[in-house]
């Protein structure tokens, strides 16, 4: 059964929500998830006092940002909360200094909140509680300039380049924070590690579909200007076209400096490798986007988060449209009401994957 319950500042449970209208919890890959609930006006003082949101089956709190009230025209009055998850708290950092690094991206990310959160130089910007998994090696060795960024907003566009996520989970029986970069399990048929997660006609466990394409706002041919004037500007390219009708973007890099924290001058090699680095996250901003939107069977044999879950590459068949797609999970939304629960998945985004919209109805 789900429990949820009101924690304050401190992590003290100040009292149980054992009934409520609508509870909606978004959880997302590549993003911040987020939460909506709609219930009695029995626990708005309670709300009013409260800082997060915790369900006893799950690790990511929700922080409580938005308490409102609404009376209908019939006289009933209903609480509405919502906020975002944990995660959101890095939102409140940015990158004050030019930060260069080098390494494994998901390295890179946890030493970017090692530096801003968890053991900055400023006290004050530490945030309590929290600490860093270990370094990994998640991804691809990557050279990345930072400066200026919303530090949340610089771990999600690193993330995306290599398929990572990250999260903060809340460790109950200590009251603490860990920050972890993470990446789902591979699904697909190609693989024997894992049980294979396969959504298609052929397995009756698909309802309804429909499909669209969308290639009127992506790039994938950038140009990317960096220090200099004039003729004298070093302007490099990045090619993602891969046979595709070229789709030019101009990117301003000017921001990106030649000098390291030590005050040398950076090779041609290694600010070539910045500015490419920028050059991928600004046309992760301009993706093709294909959109599958299906509903799931829910008599069939794929059980969310024992066959699937967030971040899991599955693969998808459609015999009528010749489509065979291997991606991820980037977003599921759980919808508790009238006594059950549906659970909306989306797969994939960008440019080499499919976002498909799965939505599954089970009985509480």
């Amino acid at each position: 059964m789900l429990e949820l319950y009101i924690l304050d500042d401190a992590f003290q449970p100040i009292g149980l929500v054992d009934q409520f209208t609508s509870f909606i919890w978004t959880r997302k890959y590549y993003d911040t998830g987020s939460f909506s609930l709609y219930c009695d006006t029995k626990y708005y003082a309670m709300f009013q006092s409260g800082s997060y949101l915790y369900r006893s089956d799950d690790t990511e709190l929700g922080l409580l940002e938005s308490i409102g009230f609404s009376q209908s025209e019939n006289g009933e009055k209903t609480v509405i909360v919502k906020g975002r998850f944990l995660k959101g708290i890095l939102a409140d950092r940015v990158i004050d200094k030019v930060q260069n690094l080098s390494g494994k991206t998901g390295d890179i990310m946890i030493r970017l909140v090692n530096l801003l959160a968890v053991s900055p130089s400023d006290s004050n910007r530490k945030i309590p509680n929290l600490t860093c998994a270990p370094e990994l090696g998640y991804g691809s060795s990557i050279e990345v300039q930072a400066t200026g960024d919303i530090l949340l907003d610089k771990l999600h566009s690193l993330g995306k380049e290599d398929e990572l996520s990250c999260r903060i989970s809340y460790l109950h029986n200590n009251h603490s924070l860990l920050f972890e970069v993470w990446q789902g399990l591979d699904r697909t048929q190609g693989q024997s590690d894992n049980s294979w997660a396969v959504f298609s006609d052929q397995y009756e466990n698909i309802q309804s579909l429909s499909y669209v394409t969308d290639h009127s706002s992506s790039k994938n041919f950038a140009y990317i200007a960096g220090a200099g004037e004039g003729e004298d500007r070093t302007v490099v390219t990045l090619d993602q076209t891969n046979g595709q009708p070229r789709r030019e973007l101009y990117v301003d890099a000017r921001d990106l400096q030649r000098k390291k924290d030590d005050d040398t001058e950076m090779t041609e090699e290694e600010y070539t490798a910045v500015l490419l680095q920028r050059g991928k996250e600004k046309l992760e901003e301009y993706p093709l986007v294909e959109t599958f939107d299906a509903k799931v069977n829910v008599y069939s044999s794929l059980e969310y988060k024992t066959d699937y879950d967030l971040g899991d590459k599955c693969t998808f068949l459609n015999q009528d449209l010749e489509i065979e797609a291997e991606t991820r999970i980037t977003e599921i939304t759980e919808t508790y009401e009238n006594g059950g629960v549906t659970i909306s998945l989306v797969f994939g985004e960008g440019q080499t994957t499919i976002m498909q919209r799965i939505k599954r109805e089970v009985a509480r």
